[in-house]
């Protein structure tokens, strides 16, 4: 049993994070960028609305929507989404590359982007609809 273990004491565990906190968390913000675009190559390098192409600018979209549903399946962590995809375990047709600006669009505005509409509001700077 771990308990048992001489080594192991919960001092010694918090000295341990204490000593290696940002090496941890280095090498996780390292993983997770590396899951996210290789999630992104698997579905493709630009958004299927604009064309961007920069990765940090480049987002996983649901195309039939779900995605809050589907988050809340995996316990909060969207994260679960992108090594789903990375690994091939998801349906084709299921998600789509989006930029965040696209995705956020396509949001607000109940599913379509605004590049898609021929009515999109053209606003002045500083002007809101």
């Amino acid at each position: 049993m771990l308990k048992d273990d001489p080594l192991y004491h919960p001092r010694r565990k918090a000295a341990w994070y204490m000593r290696t906190r940002e090496h941890q968390l280095t090498r996780m913000r390292q993983w997770r960028r590396a899951v996210h675009a290789s999630a992104i190559h698997r579905l493709g390098t630009r958004c299927a609305c604009c064309g961007e192409q920069h990765v940090t600018m480049l987002e996983i979209d649901h195309v039939k929507g779900g995605g809050h549903a589907e988050t809340k399946s995996f316990n909060g962590n969207n994260f679960r989404i992108y090594q789903k995809i990375r690994d091939g375990q998801h349906a084709p047709g299921e998600y789509q590359v989006l930029c965040a600006n696209c995705n956020h669009s396509k949001h607000r505005n109940g599913g379509t982007c605004e590049h898609r509409t021929e009515t999109a509001p053209k606003v002045a700077h500083g002007e809101f609809p």
